[in-house]
């Protein structure tokens, strides 16, 4: 079975009015929450922030086992808009959504996003209430080459297991919102 190209933005738009469950992925600080929140007031569908499930006080991780069996029931839901990347899941998501969304901003646009959300913590609305914003040298890099790596492999893996599986990757969260 031969890969299917990225959808163009009409296409997208097309798919996304009829996908029961679409995928949000991205670096952080892409617009995954802010893209989330618009998609479920336009298209009435609710969201699952997988940080809100793996994080736990302090931004201490959720075990590997625990979170893959939060992840098996959530995708069992009928309609949702899930965002966020967690790897060990990806597998268990791809299968079941109807549409992948990939964020691709610039690494310095998502690093000010960041900054953003730690100068102005209500301006991440989908944070988890018990992990306080941070921006630490770690996430800084991760921010930095997640366009180079974990993109391009996240792309890579999703679309060789899943080739016909809708995919639109784009930049700028405004050509899905305006």
């Amino acid at each position: 079975m031969s890969i299917k190209p990225p959808l163009d933005l009409a296409s997208a738009s097309k798919v996304l009015k009829n996908s029961k469950r679409i995928l949000i992925l991205g670096a952080p600080g892409a617009g995954k929450s802010t893209l989330a929140c618009h998609l479920s007031n336009k298209l009435k569908k609710p969201i699952i922030s997988l940080d809100q499930y793996y994080w736990q006080n302090d931004w201490k991780p959720l075990s590997h086992e625990a979170f893959v069996r939060i992840c098996l029931d959530l995708v069992k839901k009928d309609e949702w808009i899930m965002e966020g990347n967690f790897g060990m899941t990806f597998d268990i998501r791809w299968s079941r959504a109807d549409m992948v969304i990939f964020l691709d901003p610039s690494p310095w646009l998502c690093f000010l996003r960041q900054l953003k959300r730690f100068l102005l913590p209500k301006s991440a609305p989908l944070r988890p209430a018990h992990c306080k914003e941070r921006v630490n040298l770690q996430l800084f890099w991760l921010t930095m080459k997640f366009r180079k790596s974990h993109g391009l492999l996240i792309e890579k893996k999703m679309r060789e297991k899943f080739p016909s599986m809708p995919f639109l990757r784009i930049e700028k969260i405004k050509e899905l919102t305006s």
